[in-house]
C-alpha cells in the first residue's frame, strides 16, 4: 500500500476535481434558470453532461474505496455486474453527450445556406430534446449488449 500512495493520491485529486467542476457547471445553470426562467439548449447538454459526470465521479469513489479498502461490495458477481453495466451506461452517455455537444456548436457557428445543416440550425431548439432522448436509448442499448457480451462469455 506504501508504493501505491502517489497514486491513491492523484486519483483521489482527479476524481474530486472532476465532481466539484462539473457541480459547479449544474449549480451555475441552475442559477441561471432561477434568474432568467429559460435554459438555453447548450446549457440543455452540459447540465445533462455535468450530471452523468458526477455520477461517474462517484462510481470511481465506489470503485477506489472498494479496491483499496477492501469493502467486498464486488465480491457478489451480480453487484459487479451491475455496476459494469452503470459504468458502462454512464461513459457511454457521456461520449454521446460530448459528440452532440461538439455537433450543437458546429451547427451554431457554421453558415451553411442549404441543407440539413441549414434545417437543423433553424430548429435547434426541437432537436436537442431528441437528441437527448436518443442518445440515452443508444447508451442503454449499448451497455446492455456490452453486459451480455460479459455474462454470456463466461458462460
Amino acid at each position: 500500500m506504501q508504493n501505491n500512495l502517489p497514486i491513491v493520491i492523484i486519483l483521489v485529486l482527479e476524481v474530486n476535481a472532476g465532481i466539484l467542476v462539473n457541480a459547479f457547471i449544474i449549480f451555475v445553470a441552475y442559477r441561471d434558470l432561477i434568474t432568467t426562467k429559460t435554459v438555453s439548449n447548450s446549457y440543455k447538454i452540459l447540465v445533462v453532461l455535468a450530471f452523468f459526470n458526477v455520477c461517474y465521479g462517484l462510481m470511481m469513489w465506489v470503485g477506489l474505496l472498494d479496491y483499496f479498502c477492501r469493502f467486498g461490495i464486488f465480491t457478489n458477481i451480480y453487484t459487479t455486474y451491475i455496476f459494469l453495466y452503470v459504468l458502462l451506461f454512464i461513459i457511454s452517455f457521456c461520449t454521446w453527450l460530448t459528440s452532440n455537444l461538439g455537433f450543437f456548436y458546429f451547427i451554431k457557428m457554421s453558415n451553411f445556406e442549404s441543407g440539413f445543416f441549414f434545417w437543423a440550425r433553424y430548429n435547434i431548439s426541437s432537436v436537442v430534446p431528441w437528441m437527448l432522448l436518443v442518445d440515452l436509448l443508444l447508451s442503454l442499448l449499448c451497455s446492455v449488449l456490452s453486459v451480455l457480451y460479459f455474462i454470456f462469455s463466461e458462460i
